[in-house]
């Protein structure tokens, strides 16, 4: 999920704008595992509200729910589905108060500012939970090329390059805040019959280690657990307290 929430710093602006254009232009019409969050919830009897900046992920995962609900016909009804375009961080008062939301933000400021937001909404109990790549770990060499999905229409490989801590005060960021440039590089094409097209966008993604979420969640007034997953994608996860 894409944040265009602008912060004080010009920087944030322009890094929410990158963002959005490289999903636009680039992974929007191609990202065909959006919702593998979304559909898990709502199979497990749980009302989704999915907010995304970008329309062509949110079309692609209604599709998605149309077709669980064809696969379930017959069965119970699924719960709703409701789709919002826009920003997580200036919509979050319309979340239910058990969801579960992704979002993609461009400060540290940002990831304190929705973790204290959670919890202002959250009924006791509720839960956030936050799944992403542990870009502090820094990777060296080939293992920087990372195979994010492949099937006979579709190669696609991201590469990281990671930000020299010299250059972390410019630009009128936070001092602590550095930045991952991600590289997504995408060999498509319509069907099998089609010769490859070569597609290539890059921007910038803020490293934050899953330590620091844990103790802004803590902070929060939440109970919390960690959980790393394969290939250093990590989900934390903050229960509110009674």
């Amino acid at each position: 999920m894409l944040s265009d929430t602008k912060d004080t710093g010009g920087s944030t602006v322009e890094k929410n704008s990158q963002v959005k254009a490289h999903y636009d232009a680039l992974l929007g019409r191609t990202y065909t595992w959006s919702g593998f969050q979304a559909i898990p919830l709502l199979e497990l009897g749980y009302a989704v509200t999915a907010i995304d900046m970008s329309a062509d992920l949110l079309q692609e995962l209604k599709g998605h729910k149309e077709a669980l609900a064809r696969k379930v016909s017959g069965q119970s009804p699924l719960p709703s589905l409701t789709l919002i375009e826009g920003d997580i961080l200036r919509l979050s008062a319309l979340l239910p108060s058990d969801a579960l939301a992704s979002v993609d933000l461009a400060s540290t400021a940002q990831v304190q500012s929705l973790v204290k937001n959670a919890v202002s909404f959250l009924k006791p109990g509720g839960t956030l939970i936050l799944h992403f790549r542990d870009l502090t770990r820094h990777l060296e060499g080939t293992d920087r090329f990372l195979p994010c999905r492949t099937d006979e229409n579709n190669i696609f490989t991201c590469v990281l390059e990671y930000e020299e801590a010299q250059e972390t005060c410019l630009d009128g960021r936070d001092k602590e805040d550095r930045f991952v440039l991600i590289n997504d590089l995408l060999y498509t094409r319509p069907d099998a019959s089609a010769p490859w097209t070569f597609k290539k966008s890059q921007y910038k993604k803020l490293e934050v280690s899953p330590e620091k979420v844990l103790k802004m969640m803590q902070d929060a007034g939440m109970d919390t657990s960690f959980h790393p997953l394969a290939f250093g994608v990590v989900a934390v996860m903050g229960r509110k307290k009674p």
